[in-house]
C-alpha cells in the first residue's frame, strides 16, 4: 500500500521522515509476505501477498475464538 503512494506521488521518499517510515514498513512486513508470495499467481505489478496475510490473520482470529467457545463454554 506504501507502495503506491509513492507509485502515484503521493508521498514523497526524498523526506527524512517518509523514508524512515517506508524502510520500517517493508523491514517490518516483508518476512511475513515473501512467505506467501510463492503461493500466489503473479499478477504483475499487483501484489496481493498483504492480503492474503490479512485474511489469514482473521481466520485465525476466528478460528482461536471459535476454539475458546467450543472448549471453555
Amino acid at each position: 500500500m506504501f507502495s503506491w503512494l509513492v507509485a502515484f506521488n503521493i508521498v514523497n521518499t526524498r523526506n527524512n521522515i517518509v523514508a524512515s517510515i517506508g524502510h520500517f514498513l517493508y523491514a517490518a512486513t516483508e518476512p511475513l509476505l515473501s512467505r506467501i508470495r510463492p503461493f500466489i499467481p503473479n499478477l504483475g505489478p499487483i501484489d496481493l501477498s498483504l492480503m492474503v496475510a490479512v485474511l489469514g490473520l482473521i481466520f485465525l482470529d476466528r478460528l482461536i475464538v471459535w476454539l475458546y467457545v467450543r472448549i471453555f463454554l
